[in-house]
């Protein structure tokens, strides 16, 4: 039972506001979507929390161009991120 909240990590990278965050089934990484038209994941084993991994560039199929990030999620398994 948690009996307050806090604070615990802030990261920063993104050059434009967040939309969402997820994290990995494992808790291992954290994808966060934002207004710069990117995913970025984040490593949040203990020693590493906070470091980026790798940044995506959210490019819509539809119009070929980049496109805000409004939600992200992991499949099951980890290994890969979808995002609307």
């Amino acid at each position: 039972k948690m009996d307050s909240f806090g604070l615990d990590l802030t990261i920063s990278g993104h050059a434009n506001s967040v939309a969402t965050v997820a994290y990995s089934p494992d808790g291992s990484k954290l994808a966060s979507g934002s207004h710069d038209n990117t995913i970025k994941v984040w490593n949040m084993s203990i020693g590493a929390r906070g470091t980026l991994l790798l940044t995506i560039p959210n490019v819509s199929p539809h119009i070929g161009s980049l496109w805000w990030v409004q939600s992200v999620a992991f499949s099951p398994d980890g290994q890969n991120i979808a995002s609307g």
